[in-house]
């Protein structure tokens, strides 16, 4: 049998699980179980088959990096949400002005208003 995936060790042994017929696998330093089988055998095959010390490093970076790229992620999601928002008010913004300078000018025109209302001064 392989060393114990949690702590290295080689002190290993087939043991009766729960149940009729099942088996399983401790560690006699950690007491880490493996996967319950309807036999030894099988039993000891499921304990080698679970990911060892280097399976798990290489996990762990994968997982990081997996990290790292959803929080790059939602950054970049963030960061294009708010672009947007400030494109859509600066579209309202120049909206409003155009929509501002067009009554200023109608208004203006009828004489119903005086210039200076509209922030222009009379010359």
């Amino acid at each position: 049998m392989d060393r114990c995936p949690a702590c290295g060790e080689d002190e290993a042994y087939p043991a009766l699980a729960p149940g009729p017929s099942a088996y399983t696998v401790i560690c006699a330093v950690c007491r880490m179980r493996g996967p319950v089988r309807d036999s030894v055998v099988g039993a000891e095959e499921a304990w080698d088959d679970l990911p060892r010390r280097k399976d798990a490093e290489a996990q762990k970076a994968r997982a990081e990096r997996l990290a790292a790229y959803v929080r790059a992620d939602l950054a970049r999601r963030k960061a294009e949400a708010v672009a947007r928002a400030l494109e859509g008010a600066a579209g309202y913004r120049e909206a409003d002005r155009v929509a501002q300078d067009a009554l200023a000018r109608v208004l203006s025109a009828t004489g119903d208003i005086l210039p200076g209302d509209l922030g222009e001064t009379s010359q």
